[in-house]
Order: structure tokens, then C-alpha cells, then sequence
């Protein structure tokens, strides 16, 4: 397909998002209220037009699970293609995910998999055969809520067979043989997803596959299990997708999950929930709760038949004990960017204290009676051991202004005023900046400002501090120093912008401890 960008009614595309066997996705920005969605671009072919399918199809079923869909219609200057207009997910795609991280916790492959194999219930119950389940088409909210996409090959039980699109690795053995996708093709790539989320890469052909157990030892053994008749040769073998679900759910217990994706880091890394790194410290003997509560719909209304007289075991992740880590860009990010001093003319600046320029001690023994000694540099709130209670506020601004610095600059040496070190805060920033260089990209214009803070506990060396951080807009500078797009030059270069709004953060937890004289970020949590 052509990069050129189209022109669609209504919409000023943007940059590609991703492209897939007959459709290309764009962000978009809806003309008549500024909200930001994704366009997928449609090729048609014959009589069974696949996007006002999936029109059709999404919006007779819960969207609970599925990407909401807006409207579809035929661009006007090429009737061929269909204009499906979605809503924007700006967590990435699990296939994203699996590319940076290598590979998920077993926890974190529950939560992930487990929606996606109930939303696939819901449509085999409706009669509905997504026939393209991959890691691409898994999209991820910012929370790290599971989200199955691009219903475009769906095929409605009965109607006459069409092109059978898959993705190589996870399209079952009959459908690449010939056959037609049914509701346990679609299993088998549900159990080739999972596959992948502990594996890092899809099943291999059955006669040379290594048994999952054997691949990673650690898992669960029931997870494996089931995961290994998912991909049975035989679709009469394979468990409902329904069933799917129950069972991973009850083979370990689900984590939280790490997000480490996204065109823009600041934008869209924006959970990253807890992975090996410390938990959010109990401190003063309450632990701070996260907002995760999408994962309590993992509770099932139902059992299936044959389990009657077995306790119900909902084992959920510990979020209160647990909290999520951003692995983002801007200090806290929750939102979009939620991040901080966003350039608001209605915000106060806050007062810092002048620096003064250190002066060597004289020796006592040289001292006269009347010299006198230039006062010392005030120290600043992340040097004051008092603040998380004195000036919440001004500390965390502090390490927003070095969040700022350090991500303007690029120089990962200012991470040692920042984070504590090899904590999972420190791990995760130093990952981002080697991503930026790697892609000889920075950021300019980026700031923060802190709209509230408040102590929430304090005990010994650590302190817990609810806050909200606003960004500021900022733009990404390539190696040419050419910006990707300016603000001023946006609605000239709309094609091609990717400048990044200025927007309110919601509310996290900083866990802070103190060392060497300063208090550092260990982890952050949702509030």
C-alpha cells in the first residue's frame, strides 16, 4: 500500500499506526470535536464487505473486550476502501509488548490472555469467528487492559466462505491446510498467544515442538496444560474458549501488567505495573491500593458444567500490596502523558530559592574576626529529609525538574539524582533513554508541573506521596535536530505531526527513598 496519506471526511489522518494483510490504521483527529481516535483504512474484495462487517458485528455485541467502533464509510475519491473509524488505544499491542520485554510472567499472562479468551466466548456464542487472534491484533489500554481488534476477516457462522486471512505461527494447522476458521481455530491461536507471552514467539510446528513445561520450567503446570491441548492437531481436542478462560485463570495467579510499548514514549508507556521489582512499601502499615479494577471482572458469574461442588477460587493480584511502576517518560504518567508543568497560564510558578555560588572555606586559622562566609546553597526540597511532610509539593516538582532535564538532555548520568539505583524506577528510565538514542530521538520542550501532593505515609528511610503532575506539550527532535512536528507549524504539517498535547495527569503514588542525602524515586504506583 501507498504511504501516501489519504484524505478521509471528517478526519485529518496522522502518522501510520500499523498495517495488516488488507488494512492499514492511521491516528486521526475527528474535525468537528478534536477527539483523537484510528482510522483503519479498508480494501474490500468481493461481496462480503469485511469492514461493514465488523461495523456490523461490533455494535451487536458487548463492547466489553472489543475495540468500540465509531462509523464506516467508502472514502469518496476510491469506493474499494472502507473508512473504519475506532476508538484510539494508546497502550500498544501485545505484540509490541512481547517485542520489548521478550517474554511475560506467568501472573501476567492470566490477566492478559484470560479477557481475551472470554471476549472470544462471547463472540462463538454470537456466532462470530474472529479468525485473526495474534499478538498484533491484541491492543492494550494504558492500564494494561486487554482489548481483541480488527474483527475485519470475522466470518458470521454460515455466510459463504471468504479469504481466509491469518497470522503465520498462530493460525491453526486445518486453516493453513485449506479449511475454513471455526470457533476452535480461533482457540488454537488463543493457546499460540499464550504460548507466546511466556515464550517470547509463536508455537512451532507440532512435530518438532518441545513441550511447553520443558521450555519454561516455572510455569504452572496446569497452565501449561491447558495451554498444550489449545494447540491440539485436532479441533475436536481443543477446550471452548470459554472454558479457556476459567482455566488459565485458575492455573496461577494473575499479575498486573508491564507495559514497555509505544511510537512515544512519553504518550504511551504509561502503566508499567508491577514486574521483579519491589513492591509499593507498606509504609506505616497501609498499603497504598491501585485502581486496577478492570481485573475484578476476571471474576466469573458461571462455572461450566462438571465443576459443581468445587470451591470458586478467584485468585486476583494483591494490587493493594502491589502497586504499578511507570516506566514512562514523564515522571507519573496516567493519562496520555500525564505528566507535569504544562505551560498553563493560570499556573503559579513555583518559588525556588536562588543559588549561590559555593566559596571554599577558608582555615580557621586564617579567619579574621570580621571575615564573614558566603551563606551556603539552601538545599533543595529532595535534599530536605523533612519535606515529604513540610513541602510535599515542592518535592516532588524537584524530581520532576530532573525527570525533565534528564529526558530533554538524553544523558542518563542525571539518573542518579532521580531514581535509587537498580531499583525498578532506575532499570526502567535507563531502558527508555537507550531507546531514544537508539532511535537518535529526544525531547524538547518538555515540562512538568505538579498540581497537588500530599504525604500518604512515612516510616524510617521511605515516604509515600499521592500527587498529580501535568505535562506540558513537547515535541520529538530526530538526529537531523529537524523536529518531528512543531506546534506552530502543526496545522500545516498535519500529515506528519506527532507533537504531543499539553494535558492533565491523574492521580499516582510516588514511593521515595531516602539515600545519600536525598530522596529518590523507587517506584510509582497508581492512586
Amino acid at each position: 500500500m501507498t504511504n501516501r496519506v489519504p484524505a478521509v471526511p471528517g478526519y485529518d489522518l496522522h502518522e501510520r499506526l500499523g498495517a495488516g494483510a488488507s488494512s492499514v490504521v492511521w491516528r486521526a483527529t475527528r474535525r468537528t470535536d478534536g477527539a483523537e481516535v484510528a482510522v483503519k483504512l479498508v480494501t474490500t474484495w468481493g461481496e462480503g464487505d469485511c469492514a461493514v462487517r465488523e461495523v456490523e458485528v461490533l455494535r451487536s455485541l458487548p463492547a466489553e473486550g472489543l475495540v468500540r467502533v465509531h462509523e464506516a464509510f467508502s472514502l469518496p475519491d476510491d469506493p474499494s476502501r472502507v473508512a473504519v473509524v475506532l476508538d484510539l488505544v494508546s497502550g500498544g499491542s501485545l505484540g509490541a509488548l512481547l517485542a520489548a520485554r521478550g517474554h511475560l510472567t506467568a501472573g501476567e499472562a492470566v490477566t492478559l490472555v484470560t479477557p481475551v479468551a472470554r471476549t472470544l466466548g462471547t463472540l462463538h456464542a454470537a456466532g462470530v469467528v474472529h479468525a485473526d487472534v495474534s499478538p498484533g491484533n491484541v491492543l492494550l489500554e494504558r492500564s494494561g487492559r486487554p482489548l481483541l481488534a480488527d474483527l475485519g476477516v470475522a466470518r458470521l457462522v454460515g455466510e459463504a466462505p471468504g479469504e481466509v486471512v491469518g497470522t503465520p505461527g498462530f493460525t491453526a494447522p486445518e486453516v493453513e491446510a485449506g479449511e475454513q476458521p471455526t470457533s476452535a481455530s480461533d482457540v488454537y491461536a488463543v493457546g499460540a498467544v499464550a504460548w507466546a507471552c511466556v515464550t517470547g514467539g509463536p508455537p512451532a510446528p507440532l512435530g518438532i515442538r518441545r513441550p511447553l513445561a520443558e521450555l519454561v520450567p516455572a510455569l504452572p503446570s496446569a497452565w501449561a496444560e491447558v495451554v498444550t491441548q489449545c494447540l491440539s492437531s485436532q479441533p475436536s481436542e481443543r477446550p471452548s474458549a470459554a472454558e479457556v478462560a476459567l482455566r488459565l485463570f485458575d492455573a496461577a495467579p494473575c499479575e498486573p501488567l508491564r507495559l514497555v510499548v509505544g511510537d512515544d514514549e512519553v504518550s504511551l508507556i504509561t502503566h508499567r505495573l508491577r514486574s521483579a521489582a519491589p513492591t509499593v512499601h507498606e509504609v506505616a502499615g497501609e498499603p497504598v491500593r491501585s485502581p486496577e479494577r478492570w481485573v475484578a471482572r476476571l471474576r466469573w458469574r458461571s462455572r461450566p458444567a462438571g465443576r459443581r461442588g468445587q470451591p470458586s477460587r478467584v485468585r486476583l493480584a494483591p494490587l493493594g500490596a502491589a502497586g504499578g511502576l511507570l516506566l514512562v517518560a514523564a515522571l507519573v504518567l496516567a493519562g496520555r502523558a500525564a505528566g507535569w508543568r504544562e505551560r498553563a497560564q493560570a499556573a503559579e510558578p513555583v518559588s525556588r530559592p536562588a543559588a549561590t555560588r559555593s566559596v571554599p572555606p577558608t582555615p580557621p586559622a586564617a579567619m579574621s574576626p570580621t571575615a564573614t562566609v558566603a551563606p551556603a546553597t539552601p538545599p533543595t526540597a529532595a535534599q530536605d529529609r523533612q519535606s515529604p511532610r513540610s513541602r510535599p509539593a515542592d518535592l516532588v516538582q524537584a524530581l520532576a525538574d530532573v525527570r525533565s532535564e534528564v529526558l530533554v538532555s538524553g544523558d542518563d548520568r542525571g539518573l542518579a539524582r532521580l531514581d535509587v539505583p537498580d531499583s525498578a524506577a532506575w532499570r526502567a528510565d535507563a531502558a527508555l533513554l537507550r531507546e531514544l538514542r537508539s532511535r537518535g530521538e529526544r525531547y524538547e520542550d518538555l515540562r512538568f508541573r505538579v498540581r497537588s501532593a500530599d504525604l500518604l505515609s512515612s516510616a524510617g528511610e521511605r515516604a509515600a506521596l499521592r500527587c498529580r503532575v501535568d505535562t506540558s506539550a513537547h515535541d520529538v527532535v530526530g538526529r537531523d535536530g529537524a523536529t518531528r512536528a512543531t506546534r506552530a507549524a502543526r496545522a500545516a504539517r498535519a500529515t506528519r505531526a506527532t507533537s504531543r498535547p499539553a494535558e492533565r495527569g491523574a492521580p499516582l503514588v510516588l514511593n521515595l527513598r531516602w539515600s545519600d542525602g536525598r530522596w529518590r524515586i523507587e517506584s510509582i504506583a497508581t492512586a
